[in-house]
């Protein structure tokens, strides 16, 4: 009578199936593209924080120089003016 070992021929199975390689694979391209983005965003913040930093204040002196323009009594010093100012219908 022949004995059987039923678990060493799970475990040879299991090391010789590769049926579910390409989701490993393609969860390792996934991981690395992650990690890649990331890297790129943190690297990349202090730039766009310039570049938000020095739109921010062009739009301000802009808004600025067009509410003294429309309100010569609105002055940078006091911007709560802008607010406070009667508008024309």
């Amino acid at each position: 009578m022949k004995r059987r070992f039923p678990m060493v021929k799970m475990l040879y199975e299991f090391w010789h199936d590769e049926t579910g390689q390409d989701l490993g694979e393609y969860t390792l391209w996934m991981a690395f593209v992650a990690l890649t983005s990331a890297a790129l965003f943190i690297s990349s913040s202090a730039s766009v924080s310039s570049i938000w930093n020095t739109t921010n204040t062009q739009l301000s002196n802009a808004a600025r120089a067009t509410a003294s323009w429309i309100y010569p009594e609105a002055s940078p010093a006091f911007p709560d003016a802008l607010i406070t100012a009667p508008r024309e219908s």
